[in-house]
C-alpha cells in the first residue's frame, strides 16, 4: 500500500546498490534511487536531492527526506528545501530540532499529522 506517495532512495553508495535492491527483492518498492556517483554530487550537498526530486517531478516543499545522518540527510535535505527528518534507531539524539523518529513506522503518522 503506498498511500499516495511516492518513494525514493537518496544514497552516496555506489551503483552496487541497484544488485542490493535486487538481490533483497526490493527494488519495486522504490520509484527511484538517486545515487550520488550518477548525481556527481554527494549528501549533503543539495544537487543530489534535486536530481532525485526532478525524477518525481515535485517541488522540494512537497518532499521528505529521512535519513539516520543529520549532516547528509537531515541538513542537506534542508539546504535543498526539502523537510528533513532524521532516524535514530538507537534513540540516542536528545535535542535535534528537527523531527526525529525512531523507526520507520513512525513515519506515515508523522507525516499525516504536517498535512
Amino acid at each position: 500500500m503506498n498511500h499516495g506517495f511516492e518513494l525514493g532512495i537518496v544514497s552516496n553508495f555506489d551503483s552496487r546498490l541497484f544488485t542490493v535492491l535486487r538481490g533483497l527483492a526490493i527494488e519495486s518498492f522504490f520509484d527511484s534511487v538517486t545515487i550520488s556517483s550518477l548525481a556527481q554530487a554527494a549528501k549533503p550537498a543539495p544537487k543530489i536531492f534535486e536530481v532525485a526530486l526532478e525524477k518525481h517531478a515535485v517541488d522540494p516543499e512537497e518532499a521528505v527526506h529521512i535519513g539516520d545522518s543529520l549532516r547528509d540527510d537531515v541538513e542537506g535535505a534542508e539546504k535543498a528545501g526539502l523537510t528533513g527528518i532524521l532516524l535514530d534507531r538507537k534513540g540516542g539524539v536528545r535535542e535535534a530540532g528537527v523531527p526525529v523518529i525512531r523507526t520507520l513506522d513512525e513515519l506515515l503518522p508523522l507525516v499525516r499529522r504536517s498535512e
